[in-house]
């Protein structure tokens, strides 16, 4: 049986006043949404996702469908606050997370996302991207029409292609993958990888600092390296599971959580 140890951190980074950042962390589902639209309909709508991602999360047990049903739930509820308030009309978020599921095989996790929110893997000590960016550069790296290293500088770096919005119905991309012992998930918003390489999260996320750690020490990377943008990262560590699960603490930034073989109930 595996169990899983997390930890979270936030920030509004350096320029912005408002961090337009929301995230959900554990016991089972860790996400980040990274709001857009501008200061309070930005903050909206990411509390909006991720709050619809919570509820759906306690109410029913999480699957595809779950997570799915929790996306158009959220999308509903921008829909209210811009019929309520028109000038939030461009409100939106990019998503992102992981989530092992109810009733599914221990090892078997949904990687969701939409827009540029990533989701990260540490397994045998390399890094890997499980998801892959919705965004216009990335399309263009796809096509051949843009080198990698063109990317980080180009004038269209920060325009996604797909987002979670009142005014359109974009699927959210879901992914089953395995997770296993031994591995870290890292989830995060666009201010981390804008701002920090690849190759330092790897750095970070392999030093062996416990989980809370190592995403406290993340954001912190980013606002040593300028931090222009909000910062959101949540580390989930996989381990054996030798004694029962420890009580979730009422922050959720920093808890332990049994993964259930199939047909077990889940540890709280």
């Amino acid at each position: 049986m595996q169990q899983l140890r997390w930890g979270s951190g936030s920030h509004p980074g350096h320029v912005r006043a408002v961090n337009e950042d929301a995230l959900i962390a554990g016991p089972r589902v860790f996400a980040v949404a990274d709001g857009m639209g501008g200061h309070a309909a930005g903050e909206v709508a990411s509390s909006l996702l991720i709050s619809a991602i919570a509820d759906a999360a306690e109410r029913a047990p999480v699957s595809q469908e779950t997570v799915r049903a929790a996306v158009v739930d959220g999308r509903a509820r921008m829909r209210d606050v811009v019929a309520r308030r028109p000038s939030a009309a461009g409100m939106g978020a990019t998503l992102a997370g992981v989530a092992w599921c109810d009733g599914a095989a221990p090892d078997e996790v949904l990687v969701f996302h939409a827009g540029d929110a990533r989701v990260y893997r540490v397994h045998d000590g390399q890094l890997e991207a499980c998801t892959r960016d919705h965004s216009l550069v990335q399309e263009r790296i796809d096509a051949g029409s843009l080198a990698v290293d063109e990317a980080a500088t180009h004038r269209d770096r920060h325009v996604v292609t797909r987002a979670v919005s009142p005014a359109t119905e974009v699927e959210v991309t879901i992914d089953r993958q395995r997770a296993q012992v031994g591995d870290r998930w890292l989830v995060c918003s666009d201010g981390l990888t804008d701002i920090v390489e690849e190759a330092q999260l790897r750095t970070v996320l392999a030093s062996g600092a416990a989980a809370p750690e190592t995403s406290a020490r993340l954001v912190a990377v980013a606002l040593e390296a300028g931090a222009p943008d909000n910062v959101s990262a949540i580390v989930v560590d996989v381990v054996a599971a030798a004694s029962p699960a420890t009580p979730v603490p009422a922050d959720g930034r920093d808890g332990a959580a049994t993964v259930p073989r199939r047909g077990d109930e889940v540890g709280r």
